[in-house]
């Protein structure tokens, strides 16, 4: 082989490295993007999961807030029943003719009244209501 010959083909073979080193780093810039680019959408899932999580945890105490709240109202109704009760009692005992009205019979209508089906309409009221005391039939609407 000539001196030539040597050079082109050693010309040739530093040629086809510098080429497949440059495909290479083109691949690894390629590979270093697309990474990039995953880890950036990984770091927004967790930032979005992060919120997710903190407005659960904001409205679990917000719930819990409420709850306690509730539960206070409620003692307090509780106690304020538990005094009204007892005052109700006291006047029972204490006053000899509010215990003979209050142990008495209830008058005739009440117990009627008791006694009859909640009505939930007008309908219900219309079948309920004696023949003689009859509702009177008004005019055609469409003529006024």
């Amino acid at each position: 082989m000539s001196v030539l010959t040597v050079k082109l083909v050693t010309g040739f073979v530093a040629l086809s490295a510098i080429a497949g080193a440059s495909f290479y780093v083109r691949a690894l810039h390629a590979d270093i993007t697309r990474l990039t680019v995953q880890a950036q959408r990984a770091q927004s899932d967790v930032a979005a999961r992060d919120a997710v999580i903190n407005r659960l945890n904001a409205n679990e105490q917000e719930k819990i807030e409420a709850h306690q709240k509730l539960e206070s109202s409620r003692a307090s109704i509780a106690g304020t029943l538990e005094r009204v009760q007892e005052i109700n009692k006291r006047l029972v005992y204490e006053n000899a003719e509010f215990r003979t009205w209050s142990n008495g019979a209830l008058p005739a209508d009440v117990i009627r009244m008791q006694s009859a089906p909640a009505l939930t309409g007008s309908a219900d009221y219309l079948e309920h209501v004696p023949a003689s005391d009859g509702v009177p039939v008004t005019s055609d609407a469409s003529a006024n």
